[in-house]
């Protein structure tokens, strides 16, 4: 028998989408800090909401798609280092290092 999922959470109290994504970061052994938030905005959270997921990656995958109808949406993208990266949704996760020019 498969173990329960894991109910991942985000409330008013989180503030923004990028801070919920730092608890549950933080909460599943990933590494996510400023540096991985490539947006120029935030998503503040109105309203509380709760995704049933296996793992950190399907509840990020999860809270992704609840904001992908917004004006601003935003991809998630996971790497084997355990670190996420959120992107506009129309940037691919390109998982070469950026060069400088």
């Amino acid at each position: 028998m498969a173990p329960p999922k894991q109910i991942w959470r985000i409330s008013p109290q989180d503030g923004t989408v990028r801070q919920a994504l730092v608890r549950w970061a933080s909460d599943a052994n990933w590494t996510f800090g400023p540096d991985q938030w490539e947006l120029n905005f935030d998503l503040p959270i109105q309203a509380p909401a709760e995704f049933e997921a296996d793992s950190f990656q399907e509840a990020t995958q999860a809270l992704s798609q609840a904001v992908a109808m917004s004006e601003s949406p935003i991809r998630p993208c996971f790497y084997g280092n355990r670190v996420l990266r959120m992107v506009p949704f129309t940037r691919s996760c390109n998982r070469s290092p950026a060069t400088q020019s």
